[in-house]
């Protein structure tokens, strides 16, 4: 299914997602408004790499540089938005942005949608012997 990822209230990119239980990854189409946060997706990225996340980790990997870019990915997957094909607003436990420069699909999205609250309430269960409608059966 797509949903539409925005920042801030701008949509960023549209996502194609199968989200269950567990992260989910899908492949981005960027939108216009994707250009105010790629750099910080980028360090982001680069900085996971550095960790030899997908490869090697480099020296760099440990240093405050490398160290902010991270938290500043994590912040801003946490201020991102997930709406479905009507707009409604799916809650996540997060939508992370990684950039793969000269993949097939260079942006792709991360999300974990298994800690998020309900968007429909559980019905409570009828009592034993209750009728199906919640009334009491006639004794």
């Amino acid at each position: 299914m797509w949903y539409t990822i925005s920042h801030q209230g701008v949509p960023i990119g549209e996502a194609d997602l199968d989200l269950g239980p567990e992260v989910t990854v899908g492949a981005v189409r960027p939108l216009p408004g994707y250009a105010a946060v790629q750099p910080l997706v980028r360090a982001a990225t680069d900085a996971l790499r550095g960790l030899g996340y997908l490869g090697a980790a480099s020296e760099r990997a440990s240093d405050a540089a490398g160290r902010a870019a991270l938290a500043r990915g994590a912040t801003l997957g946490r201020a991102l938005e997930l709406r479905d094909a009507r707009g409604t607003l799916v809650t996540a436990d997060f939508v992370e942005l990684m950039e793969w420069p000269g993949a097939e699909s260079e942006v792709t999205a991360w999300v974990r949608a298994r800690e998020a609250p309900a968007a429909v309430p559980a019905r409570e269960r009828p009592a034993p012997g209750a009728a199906q409608d919640g009334a009491r059966p006639e004794a």
